[in-house]
């Protein structure tokens, strides 16, 4: 039995909303067992992907588990409980749409930088990844760029270390390709680079 959670990160200044789900409640299953579950699936029960059930633990019963719903592939189940989740986002204002041209942010000189679109982030970045672009640090905030918050003392120093990140991301994609073995394996230069960049 494996549980889902699909958190949101709030803006600034928001306050805590959408659907409790910290707390447990007694839930009394078809056999007649009394067992607690997260009251978020009390008042949604149909995110649950089957049937709750009670069983029996080291303890004797009180145990749960859910009898899954062979009716439908997990998939469309799955996908249709996203889509719940993304509905009641949407009916409670609490969707996050970035703003393809946001208000520009001022760049590190002082002029004005307009936050990039999603389009210009790379993409193989986890989300809260730094990278630089043109010369200014952006971090990956909902798969755009954001400019960084880096203190001035900091900037050089953050610029090597992305840098040196990136090479090495070169050199361990460039080493699970393909090799016939023949002259040297097609990282040969992105080591080099490596070198270069740790030195």
């Amino acid at each position: 039995m494996t549980d889902l959670i699909v958190l949101r990160k709030r803006k600034d200044g928001e306050s805590p909303r959408g659907a409790a789900w910290k707390s447990s409640a007694p839930f009394t299953e078809v056999e007649g067992d009394t067992v607690f579950v997260s009251e978020y699936y009390l008042q949604n029960p149909k995110q649950v992907m089957g049937k709750i059930t009670g069983t029996s633990t080291m303890y004797g019963r009180g145990g749960m588990n859910v009898e899954p719903d062979t009716s439908r592939p997990l998939s469309e189940q799955i996908a249709d409980a996203f889509q719940r989740i993304k509905d009641a986002a949407d009916a409670e204002g609490m969707a996050f749409k970035p703003e393809a041209n946001a208000s520009p942010a001022k760049r590190e000189g002082g002029e004005k930088h307009d936050t990039l679109t999603g389009g210009a982030v790379p993409s193989e970045l986890d989300e809260g990844s730094l990278f630089v672009d043109d010369g200014v640090i952006y971090a990956k905030e909902y798969g755009v760029g954001q400019p960084a918050k880096v203190a001035q003392k900091n900037r050089d120093r953050a610029k090597r270390l992305i840098k040196l990140r990136d090479v090495a991301r070169d050199v361990l994609r460039l080493q699970g390709q393909e090799w016939d073995g023949e002259g040297t394996g097609p990282w040969a230069d992105a080591q080099k680079a490596l070198n270069r960049e740790y030195d």
